[in-house]
């Protein structure tokens, strides 16, 4: 009987023996497996913030470029010319993304906003900014009455619908 019984031992042996093998080898893929996503979730976590820096420079160098234009204008653009304008600089810089530029009088009210292709494409002129924002929000834009900063605000879901990076600058007329 003893060896029937070193027999079923050995057998025992070798199904723990591949049964531990088996666990040792799944862990291992499930490792490699997971360290391979981790890496390509950080790639992509590298490329979107890469893209979204690119698109601020490239906001913020189209915001200083329309503050320089208005402010060096003998007399304040038309909706139209800043269209224009704006438009020009998209091509040159080969911007593609959504842009909706709005002016707000010292009151707080749009007086213009246009898209690329439309003028007041959401129904904006003539609605006070403060039906839209936070008072915060809104003291934020005082400020902008008395430097000569380019003001960048937290993304935000805009009013227009989609999710939006304000920049925001003041446009001084005649020592005002």
């Amino acid at each position: 009987m003893s060896k029937p019984s070193n027999q079923w031992f050995k057998y025992i042996s070798i199904l723990l023996f591949c049964l531990l093998a088996f666990l040792v080898t799944k862990h291992l893929v499930q490792r490699t497996k997971n360290e391979s996503l981790s890496l390509e979730l950080k790639d992509a976590h590298n490329r979107s913030v890469q893209i979204v820096h690119n698109s601020v420079n490239v906001f913020g160098a189209i915001a200083s470029g329309l503050q320089g234009y208005v402010n060096s204008a003998e007399t304040f653009p038309t909706a139209l010319e800043l269209q224009s304008f704006l438009n020009q600089q998209l091509e040159n810089v080969e911007y593609t993304d959504s842009v909706v530029l709005s002016y707000i009088d010292t009151n707080h009210t749009f007086i213009y906003s246009f898209d690329r292709h439309h003028l007041n494409p959401n129904g904006l002129v003539g609605t006070s900014v403060k039906k839209l924002r936070k008072s915060d929000e809104v003291s934020d834009l005082n400020q902008l009455l008395v430097n000569e900063k380019l003001t960048m605000f937290p993304p935000i879901n805009l009013f227009e619908g989609w999710v939006g990076i304000p920049i925001d600058f003041r446009v001084r007329r005649n020592n005002k």
